[in-house]
């Protein structure tokens, strides 16, 4: 058997394959690169590398493979005893994988070593950043199973480069394999995996360095790239929350694995992963559609996830609107003001305020005990989003009763001054407003955007004042 292998799926990569190929040649028994059908030019690199080191084994397929399907060619491929991932674009320090299998080879009770130190290039080789792991190698090394994962989960967000360690491949054949996706898996999960076999050891000699090939993106904008690298090329309306819900769904199914869906260990790693991620969605990809084939036996798993996120995603939004609110409402005219209840209806925030989405918006709040046989006021700063026909209409109740109806002819920021007779508050001073749009528009409907939020009034702001 041999004892180190590395993997190198590249597509496109003339630009650094050369780099990356000569800082692993010497350093690795095997080298298996798949490449996915590059037209650039990379192809002739790799050739001629293959040509000269006969511990190259170089692949170039027909057609894009998309990057899962290359990932499990490659995997197939691997022989030896330890096994390390790389791209076509990245670097590692010389004599780094057997300094990384020298620590293997005298702990048996680690699953994988990793750098320590992380450098981040730009695509000109400039430095981009420097990273180092000190806060995660104790707990890694933990004899407690609970704390490895937990040390991942509470640091999903941090630079994920470790992945491209030295692995055990007896222990990588076992935990490679996709949990949630037929064709596709995340390195966070491969990670998390290998946390539950053993301990993972930090490598103080190896440095790796990560490229960053392509322009820095939006959050938005690089959840739909990663979505058409990974997914299949003929696989349409991809949703670009597949990677976030695989790793979501994919931490969970590997807790009730190790724990059991009931136990008490599975819930606590769940809801610190959960509250970890849940803002990386946006309230179009919390569904099922355009996502992945799942992996047989597993729908009725993503389903009941979907729904319980989707709540949490909600219940999120409705505590971020409250202080959002709340945050309008303190000011010196509303001393009189004690609590938020509840806050519905409401899309996201933007720079200028909300708008509503349905026919219903509600916003429910106490008032404190000194406004008792008083009335209030409301005043409204808003805008209305116009039908096709040019038309906006709403009508606000308070506690159930109507107390106001408004005909709309205009997109302009109006004002509003609504009162609230004390006779319709209750005896716990709470007053549940709710605003009843009448003609509810997505700007899909009216070919402005693919938005298929239905509109009707953007808040500006809501200011609550009693009668002077």
């Amino acid at each position: 058997m041999k004892r180190i292998s590395v993997t190198i799926p590249v597509y496109n990569e003339i630009k650094f394959i050369q780099k990356t190929l000569e800082s692993v040649i010497g350093d690795a028994d095997e080298i298996i690169i798949g490449d996915n059908a590059s037209t650039d030019g990379t192809s002739d690199i790799c050739q001629s590398f293959a040509n000269r080191y006969p511990e190259i084994k170089y692949t170039r397929h027909k057609e894009n493979m998309g990057a899962s399907g290359n990932g499990r060619f490659i995997n197939n491929q691997i022989t030896g005893k330890y096994v390390r991932k790389m791209g076509g674009h990245d670097m590692i320090s010389i004599g780094s994988n057997h300094s990384m299998a020298n620590i293997l080879d005298k702990n048996l009770e680690a699953v994988m070593v990793y750098p320590n130190y992380i450098i981040a290039l730009n695509k000109d080789y400039s430095f981009r950043y420097f990273y180092l792991y000190d806060d995660l190698k104790k707990e890694l090394v933990s004899d407690s199973i609970i704390t490895r994962l937990n040390c991942l989960v509470t640091n999903c967000w941090c630079d994920a480069s470790f992945y491209f360690g030295l692995y055990r491949t007896d222990v990588y054949n076992i935990v490679r394999y996709p949990r949630i996706f037929q064709n596709s898996n995340t390195d966070r999960i491969l990670l998390l995996s290998f946390a539950a076999k053993g301990k993972m050891l930090a490598d103080e000699k190896s440095i790796f360095f990560r490229m960053y090939p392509r322009e820095d993106k939006q959050f938005e904008e690089e959840k739909r790239r990663v979505a058409d690298m990974v997914l299949s090329p003929s696989m349409n309306n991809k949703n670009p929350g597949f990677w976030n819900f695989s790793i979501i769904a994919g931490h969970y199914d590997l807790f009730i694995e190790n724990f059991g869906e009931n136990n008490e260990n599975t819930k606590y790693l769940f809801n610190n992963i959960i509250n970890n991620r849940i803002e990386a969605f946006n309230e179009y990809e919390l569904t099922m559609e355009g996502m992945p084939p799942v992996v047989p036996g597993k729908e009725k798993f993503c389903n009941d996830l979907m729904v319980l996120l989707k709540k949490k995603y909600n219940e999120n939004k409705d505590i971020e609107r409250k202080k959002n609110l709340e945050r309008s409402f303190i000011h010196d005219d509303n001393l009189w003001l004690d609590s938020i209840e509840s806050v519905k209806g409401f899309s996201k925030d933007e720079d200028w305020g909300t708008w509503t989405d349905g026919f219903e918006a509600e916003i429910s709040f106490y008032m404190k005990n000194d406004i008792c046989n008083k009335d209030i006021n409301i005043e409204l700063k808003l805008k209305a989003f116009l039908n096709n026909d040019g038309r906006q209409a709403f009508e606000i109740f308070a506690n159930a009763n109507s107390i106001g109806k408004y005909e709309i002819n205009n997109g302009d920021l109006s004002d509003y001054l609504i009162n609230i007779p004390s006779n319709l508050i209750t005896n716990e001073n709470k007053i549940e407003v709710k605003f009843v749009i009448s003609f509810p528009t997505s700007p899909l409907e009216l070919k402005i955007s693919n938005d298929n939020r239905k509109l009707g009034l953007g808040f500006v702001s809501f200011s609550i004042y009693n009668e002077r």
